[in-house]
């Protein structure tokens, strides 16, 4: 089972009686030091966890969002002029990819959190958890920033074909399209790497001494 850290109230520092109530008395609480760790398997051990940062707004998929968002708004306006209900559906769409979806990314990334164990990696989001074993990662694909931040996908499908993942449109990419797991905009995003890289070897050669046997 996951470690878990325990928090108990302060004794008191004389030995009279305390006057608050039992039932009103601070309990203990167990307290996590990452929510992903209620989703560990027992003796399951994370080495590293973090969350995207949520002041990093831009990506590749703005090359193409960009240009998009302004066209819906513009054909918007232009049909509301028109006194279309069509129009204001458009307006509406075309305000959330140029601004809206921006804040709905950050709100997003704040509630998203992800780790590498020694046995696998994970992602949860809100309330929906993804897993998978380092010998079921078909690749790895690794974009850096200058500044060290950056995402990680743990996948061998073409980079189009998730364009519109952590856009704050992230639906769009899950039409015809298997949910991946990927980190994204992470602090040391090479370290991160190669530690996955690193499990990864592990499992091979774990592997391949248990075939030899």
């Amino acid at each position: 089972m996951a470690k878990r850290s325990r928090r108990t109230s302060k004794p008191p520092e004389s030995p009279e009686v305390s006057d608050v109530p039992e039932d009103e008395a601070e309990q203990p609480e167990w307290e996590y030091s990452t929510p992903i760790e209620p989703m560990l398997a027992p003796g399951e051990k994370i080495l590293w966890h973090g969350q995207p940062d949520p002041s990093v707004n831009t990506g590749p998929a703005e090359f193409y969002l960009v240009p998009f968002s302004i066209i819906l708004l513009l054909v918007g306006i232009l049909w509301a002029i028109t006194f279309t209900t069509a129009g204001w559906i458009f307006v509406i769409g075309g305000v959330y990819a140029v601004v809206g979806r921006f804040f709905w990314k950050a709100h997003r990334k704040r509630l998203t959190y992800y780790a590498i164990t020694d046995r696998r990696i994970i992602r949860l989001a809100g309330r929906k958890g993804k897993a998978q074993p380092f010998s079921e990662i078909p690749d790895i694909k690794l974009r850096v920033r200058s500044s060290g931040n950056g995402t990680i996908r743990f996948s061998d499908r073409p980079a189009f074909t998730v364009v519109y993942q952590n856009s704050g449109m992230d639906w769009v990419s899950l039409f015809g399209n298997p949910d991946e797991i990927a980190f994204y905009d992470i602090p040391d995003a090479q370290e991160v790497h190669d530690l996955v890289l690193e499990q990864v070897y592990k499992t091979e050669e774990a592997s391949a001494a248990q075939s030899g046997r």
